[in-house]
């Protein structure tokens, strides 16, 4: 790390795609999309975040409150904006920096997370099936063996409670204030 930071060997810059963003078992140097976006970080970040940190955890069946936090905030599909989030919360976790900013050092994270959107959404526009089929193999990895049944994030086994729907009654109109 000290080599780095004194500018001796190359340091991640955010043009680059860092290691931890690739499925190590998929990734080939000839084709330097194959296992992009698909370390298990990015989705155990994306569970912690979305869905609790007991869904982080494990990767079997997990109880979960009947909000999930995708329910709360209303998220329901993984898109660009997400998986950049990940990368960038993964980023920072591996990094030196003590303190969340857009910069750490010379990476500049505002622009890692630019380039992350720009990759999907210019996949997207140009009707690329490789970008649709991952951001389809991410809704499933972090959703699957949830318990979400709905866009609303409800969790299973939680539907019919009453007081739970009085408590999101609640919160919905909190969120209107």
């Amino acid at each position: 790390m000290l080599k780095v930071q004194k500018g001796a060997q190359k340091y991640l810059q955010h043009m680059d795609w860092p290691a931890f963003l690739y499925d190590a078992s998929v990734y080939d140097k000839d084709d330097p999309e194959a296992g992009l976006f698909k370390h298990q970080v990015l989705i155990k970040i994306l569970q912690h975040v979305l869905i609790g940190p007991s869904a982080a955890k494990f990767n079997s069946w997990v109880i979960l409150p009947h909000r999930c936090n995708a329910g709360i905030i209303r998220i329901s599909n993984i898109d660009s904006n997400l998986i950049a989030y990940a990368a960038c919360q993964a980023c920072f976790i591996l990094s030196a920096q003590t303190d969340w900013g857009q910069t750490d050092g010379r990476f500049d994270g505002g622009s890692f997370y630019n380039q992350i959107t720009n990759y999907f959404k210019t996949g997207l526009e140009q009707g690329d099936n490789t970008v649709t089929t991952l951001l389809n193999w991410c809704q499933i990895e972090v959703f699957e063996n949830t318990g979400i049944t709905s866009a609303d994030g409800n969790c299973n086994g939680d539907s019919n409670d009453s007081d739970s729907e009085d408590k999101d009654a609640k919160i919905e109109r909190q969120w209107q204030w």
